[in-house]
Parts: structure tokens; sequence; C-alpha cells
């Protein structure tokens, strides 16, 4: 077959199995991997692959049961990888040259603005003109003077009609306001009852565990020897081990039987 000379590997897995006449259904019966990281192979999508470790085996089991060579597709999805790695790597750099440049061409162009705002600011401004001189008031001498009654007459003494001697001079009365007071809602809050489900798990070996909570997105953890790991649900999970005989567990405080042999990947669904 020459054509599968220049196949990536998942389009070299899938030729191979689709020439054999097997489905994909078969091949997740007898390797017990799920189909979604079967579908996810064939398709070569890396993000929705577990790690390395556990994809090469995956390679392998499916290679096994179509007919393929395990080595050669586990050799192209690490060509595939390394492309990949690059290309984002090399999208990365190209935005962070990018993320540099624009914010030194801002700062240029903003000391340019305050430098004419400076210089227009700095620059001398002509005065006012001088306006006409005031014209002084004539006099006109041997004229008999008549008194000017002033315009704002203030009474010699005594307050002024209607108002009470108490209270000439004195401010007027500022009302007071009590404060508002401030309760404090953080310490007699009601805690909402717990209702739902709790999974704990411990890793006796390294294992890969990808698990879904209440149907909601999927995530991938790694547990080495020691490592624990607790969840909790509304509904229930659904769970993806690579290494079902690496892990002890408990499903809402009752522990569980071995799930599997060590290296074995099991599906799981709980409750």
């Amino acid at each position: 077959m020459p054509e599968k000379k220049t196949m990536t590997f998942g389009r070299y897995l899938r030729a191979v199995r689709q020439d054999q006449g097997i489905d994909l259904k078969t091949v997740s019966s007898r390797t017990r991997i799920g189909m979604d990281i079967l579908q996810s192979i064939e398709a070569e999508e890396h993000s929705r692959l577990p790690a390395e470790v556990f994809v090469k085996g995956f390679l392998r089991a499916y290679a096994k049961v179509v007919g393929a060579d395990g080595d050669e597709a586990v050799r192209r999805y690490l060509q595939n990888r390394h492309l990949l790695e690059a290309t984002i790597q090399a999208e990365t750099d190209r935005r962070r040259v990018s993320s540099r440049f624009w914010p030194r061409l801002l700062a240029i162009l903003g000391g340019f603005v305050v430098i004419v705002v400076l210089s227009l600011v700095a620059a001398p401004r002509p005065g006012p003109e001088p306006g006409p001189a005031p014209e002084m008031p004539a006099v006109v001498h041997g004229a008999a003077e008549t008194p000017v009654a002033p315009q704002n007459p203030v009474p010699a003494e005594g307050p002024p009609t209607g108002v009470s001697a108490s209270t000439v001079g004195e401010p007027a009365a500022v009302p007071v306001v009590a404060p508002v007071p401030v309760v404090d809602r953080t310490t007699d809050a009601p805690v909402p009852p717990r209702d739902g489900h709790l999974l704990a798990i411990t890793a006796i070996e390294e294992t890969w565990i990808k698990v879904i909570v209440d149907n909601l997105a999927a995530r991938e953890v790694t547990l080495r020897p020691g490592d624990r790991l607790e969840l909790e649900a509304r509904n229930g999970f659904n769970l993806l081990i690579g290494n079902a005989g690496g892990i002890a567990a408990t499903f809402d405080g009752k522990a569980m039987p071995v799930l599997g042999k060590s290296s074995q990947v099991v599906s799981l669904q709980l409750p």
C-alpha cells in the first residue's frame, strides 16, 4: 500500500482498519479503549487525547487489532505531535513580538503628544489690550451740595422688626442625621445543605484519569502514587481510567471494589 507511506498516524490506522473491514466498535471492544478516544485518534485531535505515554499504548493496541504496524503508528504520531508543537511555538513567538511592538509604538506616540502639549503650554501668550482710562467725575464749584441717601440704610440700633433679640446673630440649628447601621451578613448567612455525590480516588500506581462531572466539560489529570483526588457532583460522574489496578476509590463514603488489572483501561459511570 504505497499511498499509506505519506499518511499521518490517524489516517494510517483508519485506512488499515477499513481495508480489513473492521468497524470502530470492534476495535473498542477488543482493546477496551473508549469510542471517544478512538475517534480522537483517527481525527488526530491532540487536544482531546490523554498524556503521550497513554496514547502510545492505545496506538499499539489499535494497530494490533487491525493488523497495522504499531511502532510505525507511534513514530507517525510523535512526528505529527512535534510538528504541531513547533507550529504552536512559532505562533506564540509571533504574538510575543507583536505584543512588544505595539506598546513601544504607543509609548513613543504618547511621548510625542506630551512634548507637543508642553510646548503649547509654555508658549508666551499676548496680554490683554489696555482699555480706555476711567473718566473722573466733574466737580462744579459754588453749587449747593445735595445729600445723597444711602442705598442700604442700616438701623442704628435694635433688631429688625419681627425678629426677636434672642435669635439675632445665632447660627441656624443643623439637623443631626443618625448613621445607617451596617449589618454583617457574612456570618449569619444560611449554609446550603450538602446534596449530591462524593468520589475519592487514591493513586497506588501512576495513572491517567479523564473525568466528566454532571455532563460538563471533560477534565484530565495524571496521578502519582500517594496522590488523592476528591470530586463532588450533583448527578454523577463519567470516568476513563488508564490504569484500573493502580487506584483505590470510595463513592459516597463506601469503598469500591477493584476496577481492573494494572495498565487496564476502564470506562466507568457513577452512579
